[in-house]
């Protein structure tokens, strides 16, 4: 059940590098504060992915060596 926490993560790192380029355009985002909410949303998505990656990854880690 491992692959669920790297298949997750590495479809938000790619979802929030996609929110970031501005290929997904956020519902309401007129004006420059639509500008700061996606690039801020991106941003988070891309670092929960990386979290979520490296916990899985320690986890692992873990369990490999009991």
């Amino acid at each position: 059940m491992r692959w669920i926490g790297y298949i997750l993560g590495t479809v938000m790192i790619v979802v929030g590098l996609l929110v970031l380029t501005g290929y997904f355009a956020l519902r309401g985002s007129a004006g420059q504060g639509g500008e700061m909410l996606r690039t801020i949303f991106g941003i988070v998505l891309v670092l929960y992915g990386i979290y979520r990656i490296s916990i899985t990854e320690m986890q692992r880690r873990r369990e490999q060596r009991l």
